[in-house]
């Protein structure tokens, strides 16, 4: 979905209708015939420091990196002789923007959401063109805080009859749901592995979530929970040391029981699956289609 079309959906505006077909077998096939799928598609969460990027970065390349924090270069180090293709996509405003009733927010640096989701629609439409390799969205929690600025500007609003102030009308969020939604799944189809690394939240009550739209983990195939947890140096009262612990929350393929693996990476994600099931070795390989696969 373009940014044009986003904004014609909050307005409204209908969307084009899909030209129906009569036969079914021209669009059911036998299940044995339809492939499995284009590469791991996966999703990352956590606290900073929780490894997030690094995990990313240590998927096949070539990798193909849509960076909104600035933070991928630094990792550069760690990884000096793979293929590395950056992307920055976080664009402030050229001139101060203004607020709805025309006050200036004047801050050192603030997101154009427009330009930068507009960025961020043509690294989908560009990417159609690989076979293989990675691509890593760092991060999708910004990309979701975008769409709700973007919502925030043009969002159809309604007035509380207690205190007369305007909030957002509730239908608007499920249209910024559905946009988050036709924007994952454009990466989502393209033949390569994904990974999406997103900011963990918490709830009032302790809970922790996930820092997107909260259909984010329908997108994947695996999710996973980063934490930084605190490990004794063993002989050296008081110390400590960390571990990065990652935990499997979902898999699509079957259940791994909460599956936890320390300072993961990608050959320490396979090797501990497959050491579980040796037939889901397979799921870390790309098997490309002759099909094509991306949304339009």
């Amino acid at each position: 979905m373009s940014v044009e079309q986003l904004e014609a959906a909050l307005k409204g505006k209908p969307v084009e209708a899909v030209t129906k077909t009569a036969d079914p077998t021209d669009l059911f096939k036998n299940i044995d015939e339809v492939e499995e799928g284009e590469g791991l598609k996966c999703l990352v969460y956590g606290k900073p420091e929780t490894g997030k990027t690094y995990f990313g970065l240590s998927f096949p390349p070539p990798l193909y990196v849509i960076s909104t924090e600035f933070g991928v270069k630094k990792l550069r180090h760690h990884f000096p002789d793979k293929d590395i293709k950056l992307m920055e996509c976080n664009v402030p405003f050229a001139e101060k923007p203004t607020d709805r009733k025309g006050n200036i927010i004047d801050t050192p640096f603030n997101t154009d959401p427009e330009t930068s989701l507009k960025k961020i629609e043509a690294a989908s439409f560009a990417l159609e063109k690989i076979k293989g390799g990675t691509v890593i969205i760092d991060s999708g929690s910004d990309i979701w805080s975008w769409l709700s600025l973007y919502l925030g500007n043009i969002g159809e609003r309604s007035v509380s009859k207690k205190t007369g102030e305007e909030f957002i009308r509730g239908t608007e969020w499920a249209k910024i749901n559905e946009a988050y939604r036709i924007l994952i799944n454009r990466f989502n189809s393209l033949p390569c592995h994904l990974v999406i690394c997103c900011r963990e939240k918490q709830d009032l009550e302790g809970n922790v979530g996930i820092k997107a739209s909260k259909d984010v983990e329908h997108f994947v195939d695996i999710s996973i929970h980063l934490e930084k947890l605190p490990r004794a140096i063993p002989g050296q009262e008081g110390k400590y040391t960390y571990v990065r612990n990652a935990t499997i929350q979902k898999c699509r393929y079957q259940s791994l029981n909460n599956l936890q693996v320390q300072d993961i990476t990608f050959d320490k994600l396979k090797t501990g699956i497959t050491d579980l099931d040796p037939s889901l070795k397979r799921i870390f390989e790309i098997k490309l289609s002759k099909e094509k696969q991306i949304l339009s």
